[in-house]
């Protein structure tokens, strides 16, 4: 005699058919959101290292975004949705300290794997990270 009848099989692959759609669902969600962290913290690091060159060596914000684009490549981002910007209070270094910035800004829907198919990104359609340093002049 068999184990299981066909009725029990037959329940066993309905309950397949109504949890895996779910499991899917959950487990793609996480992949996204994990992604869109990852992202979040390689434009975060991209930023730092471009504040902190500006800082240290007192060089061009041309320079520390490129420092900042080869941080973000190597991360596997794409650049060319990607906006700089930088800032440098005082470049001469005339003054004892001075502020240096670096901000990167990047949308949201290239970043993530499905592009935001759902629009779940409304309120905030981008990833912005500044990153503010004082820059030290010594004489």
């Amino acid at each position: 005699m068999n184990k299981h009848s066909s009725k029990s099989r037959g329940a066993v692959l309905i309950e397949f058919a109504i949890v895996a759609p779910l499991f899917l669902l959950l487990l793609f969600a996480m992949i996204e959101f994990g992604w869109i962290i990852q992202s979040r913290q390689a434009i975060a690091h991209a930023s730092r290292e471009g504040a902190r060159y500006l800082a240290l060596k007192g060089s061009s914000i041309n320079q520390a975004e490129t420092l900042a684009m080869n941080n973000l490549e190597n991360a596997g981002l794409k650049i060319e949705h990607i906006t700089f910007s930088g800032y440098d209070s005082d470049p001469a270094c005339k003054k004892n300290t001075s502020e240096v910035s670096m901000e990167i800004q990047a949308p949201i829907d290239k970043l993530s794997l499905t592009g935001d198919p759902f629009n779940m990104f409304t309120k905030n359609k981008f990833i912005t990270i500044k990153v503010v340093m004082r820059k030290e002049c010594i004489a």
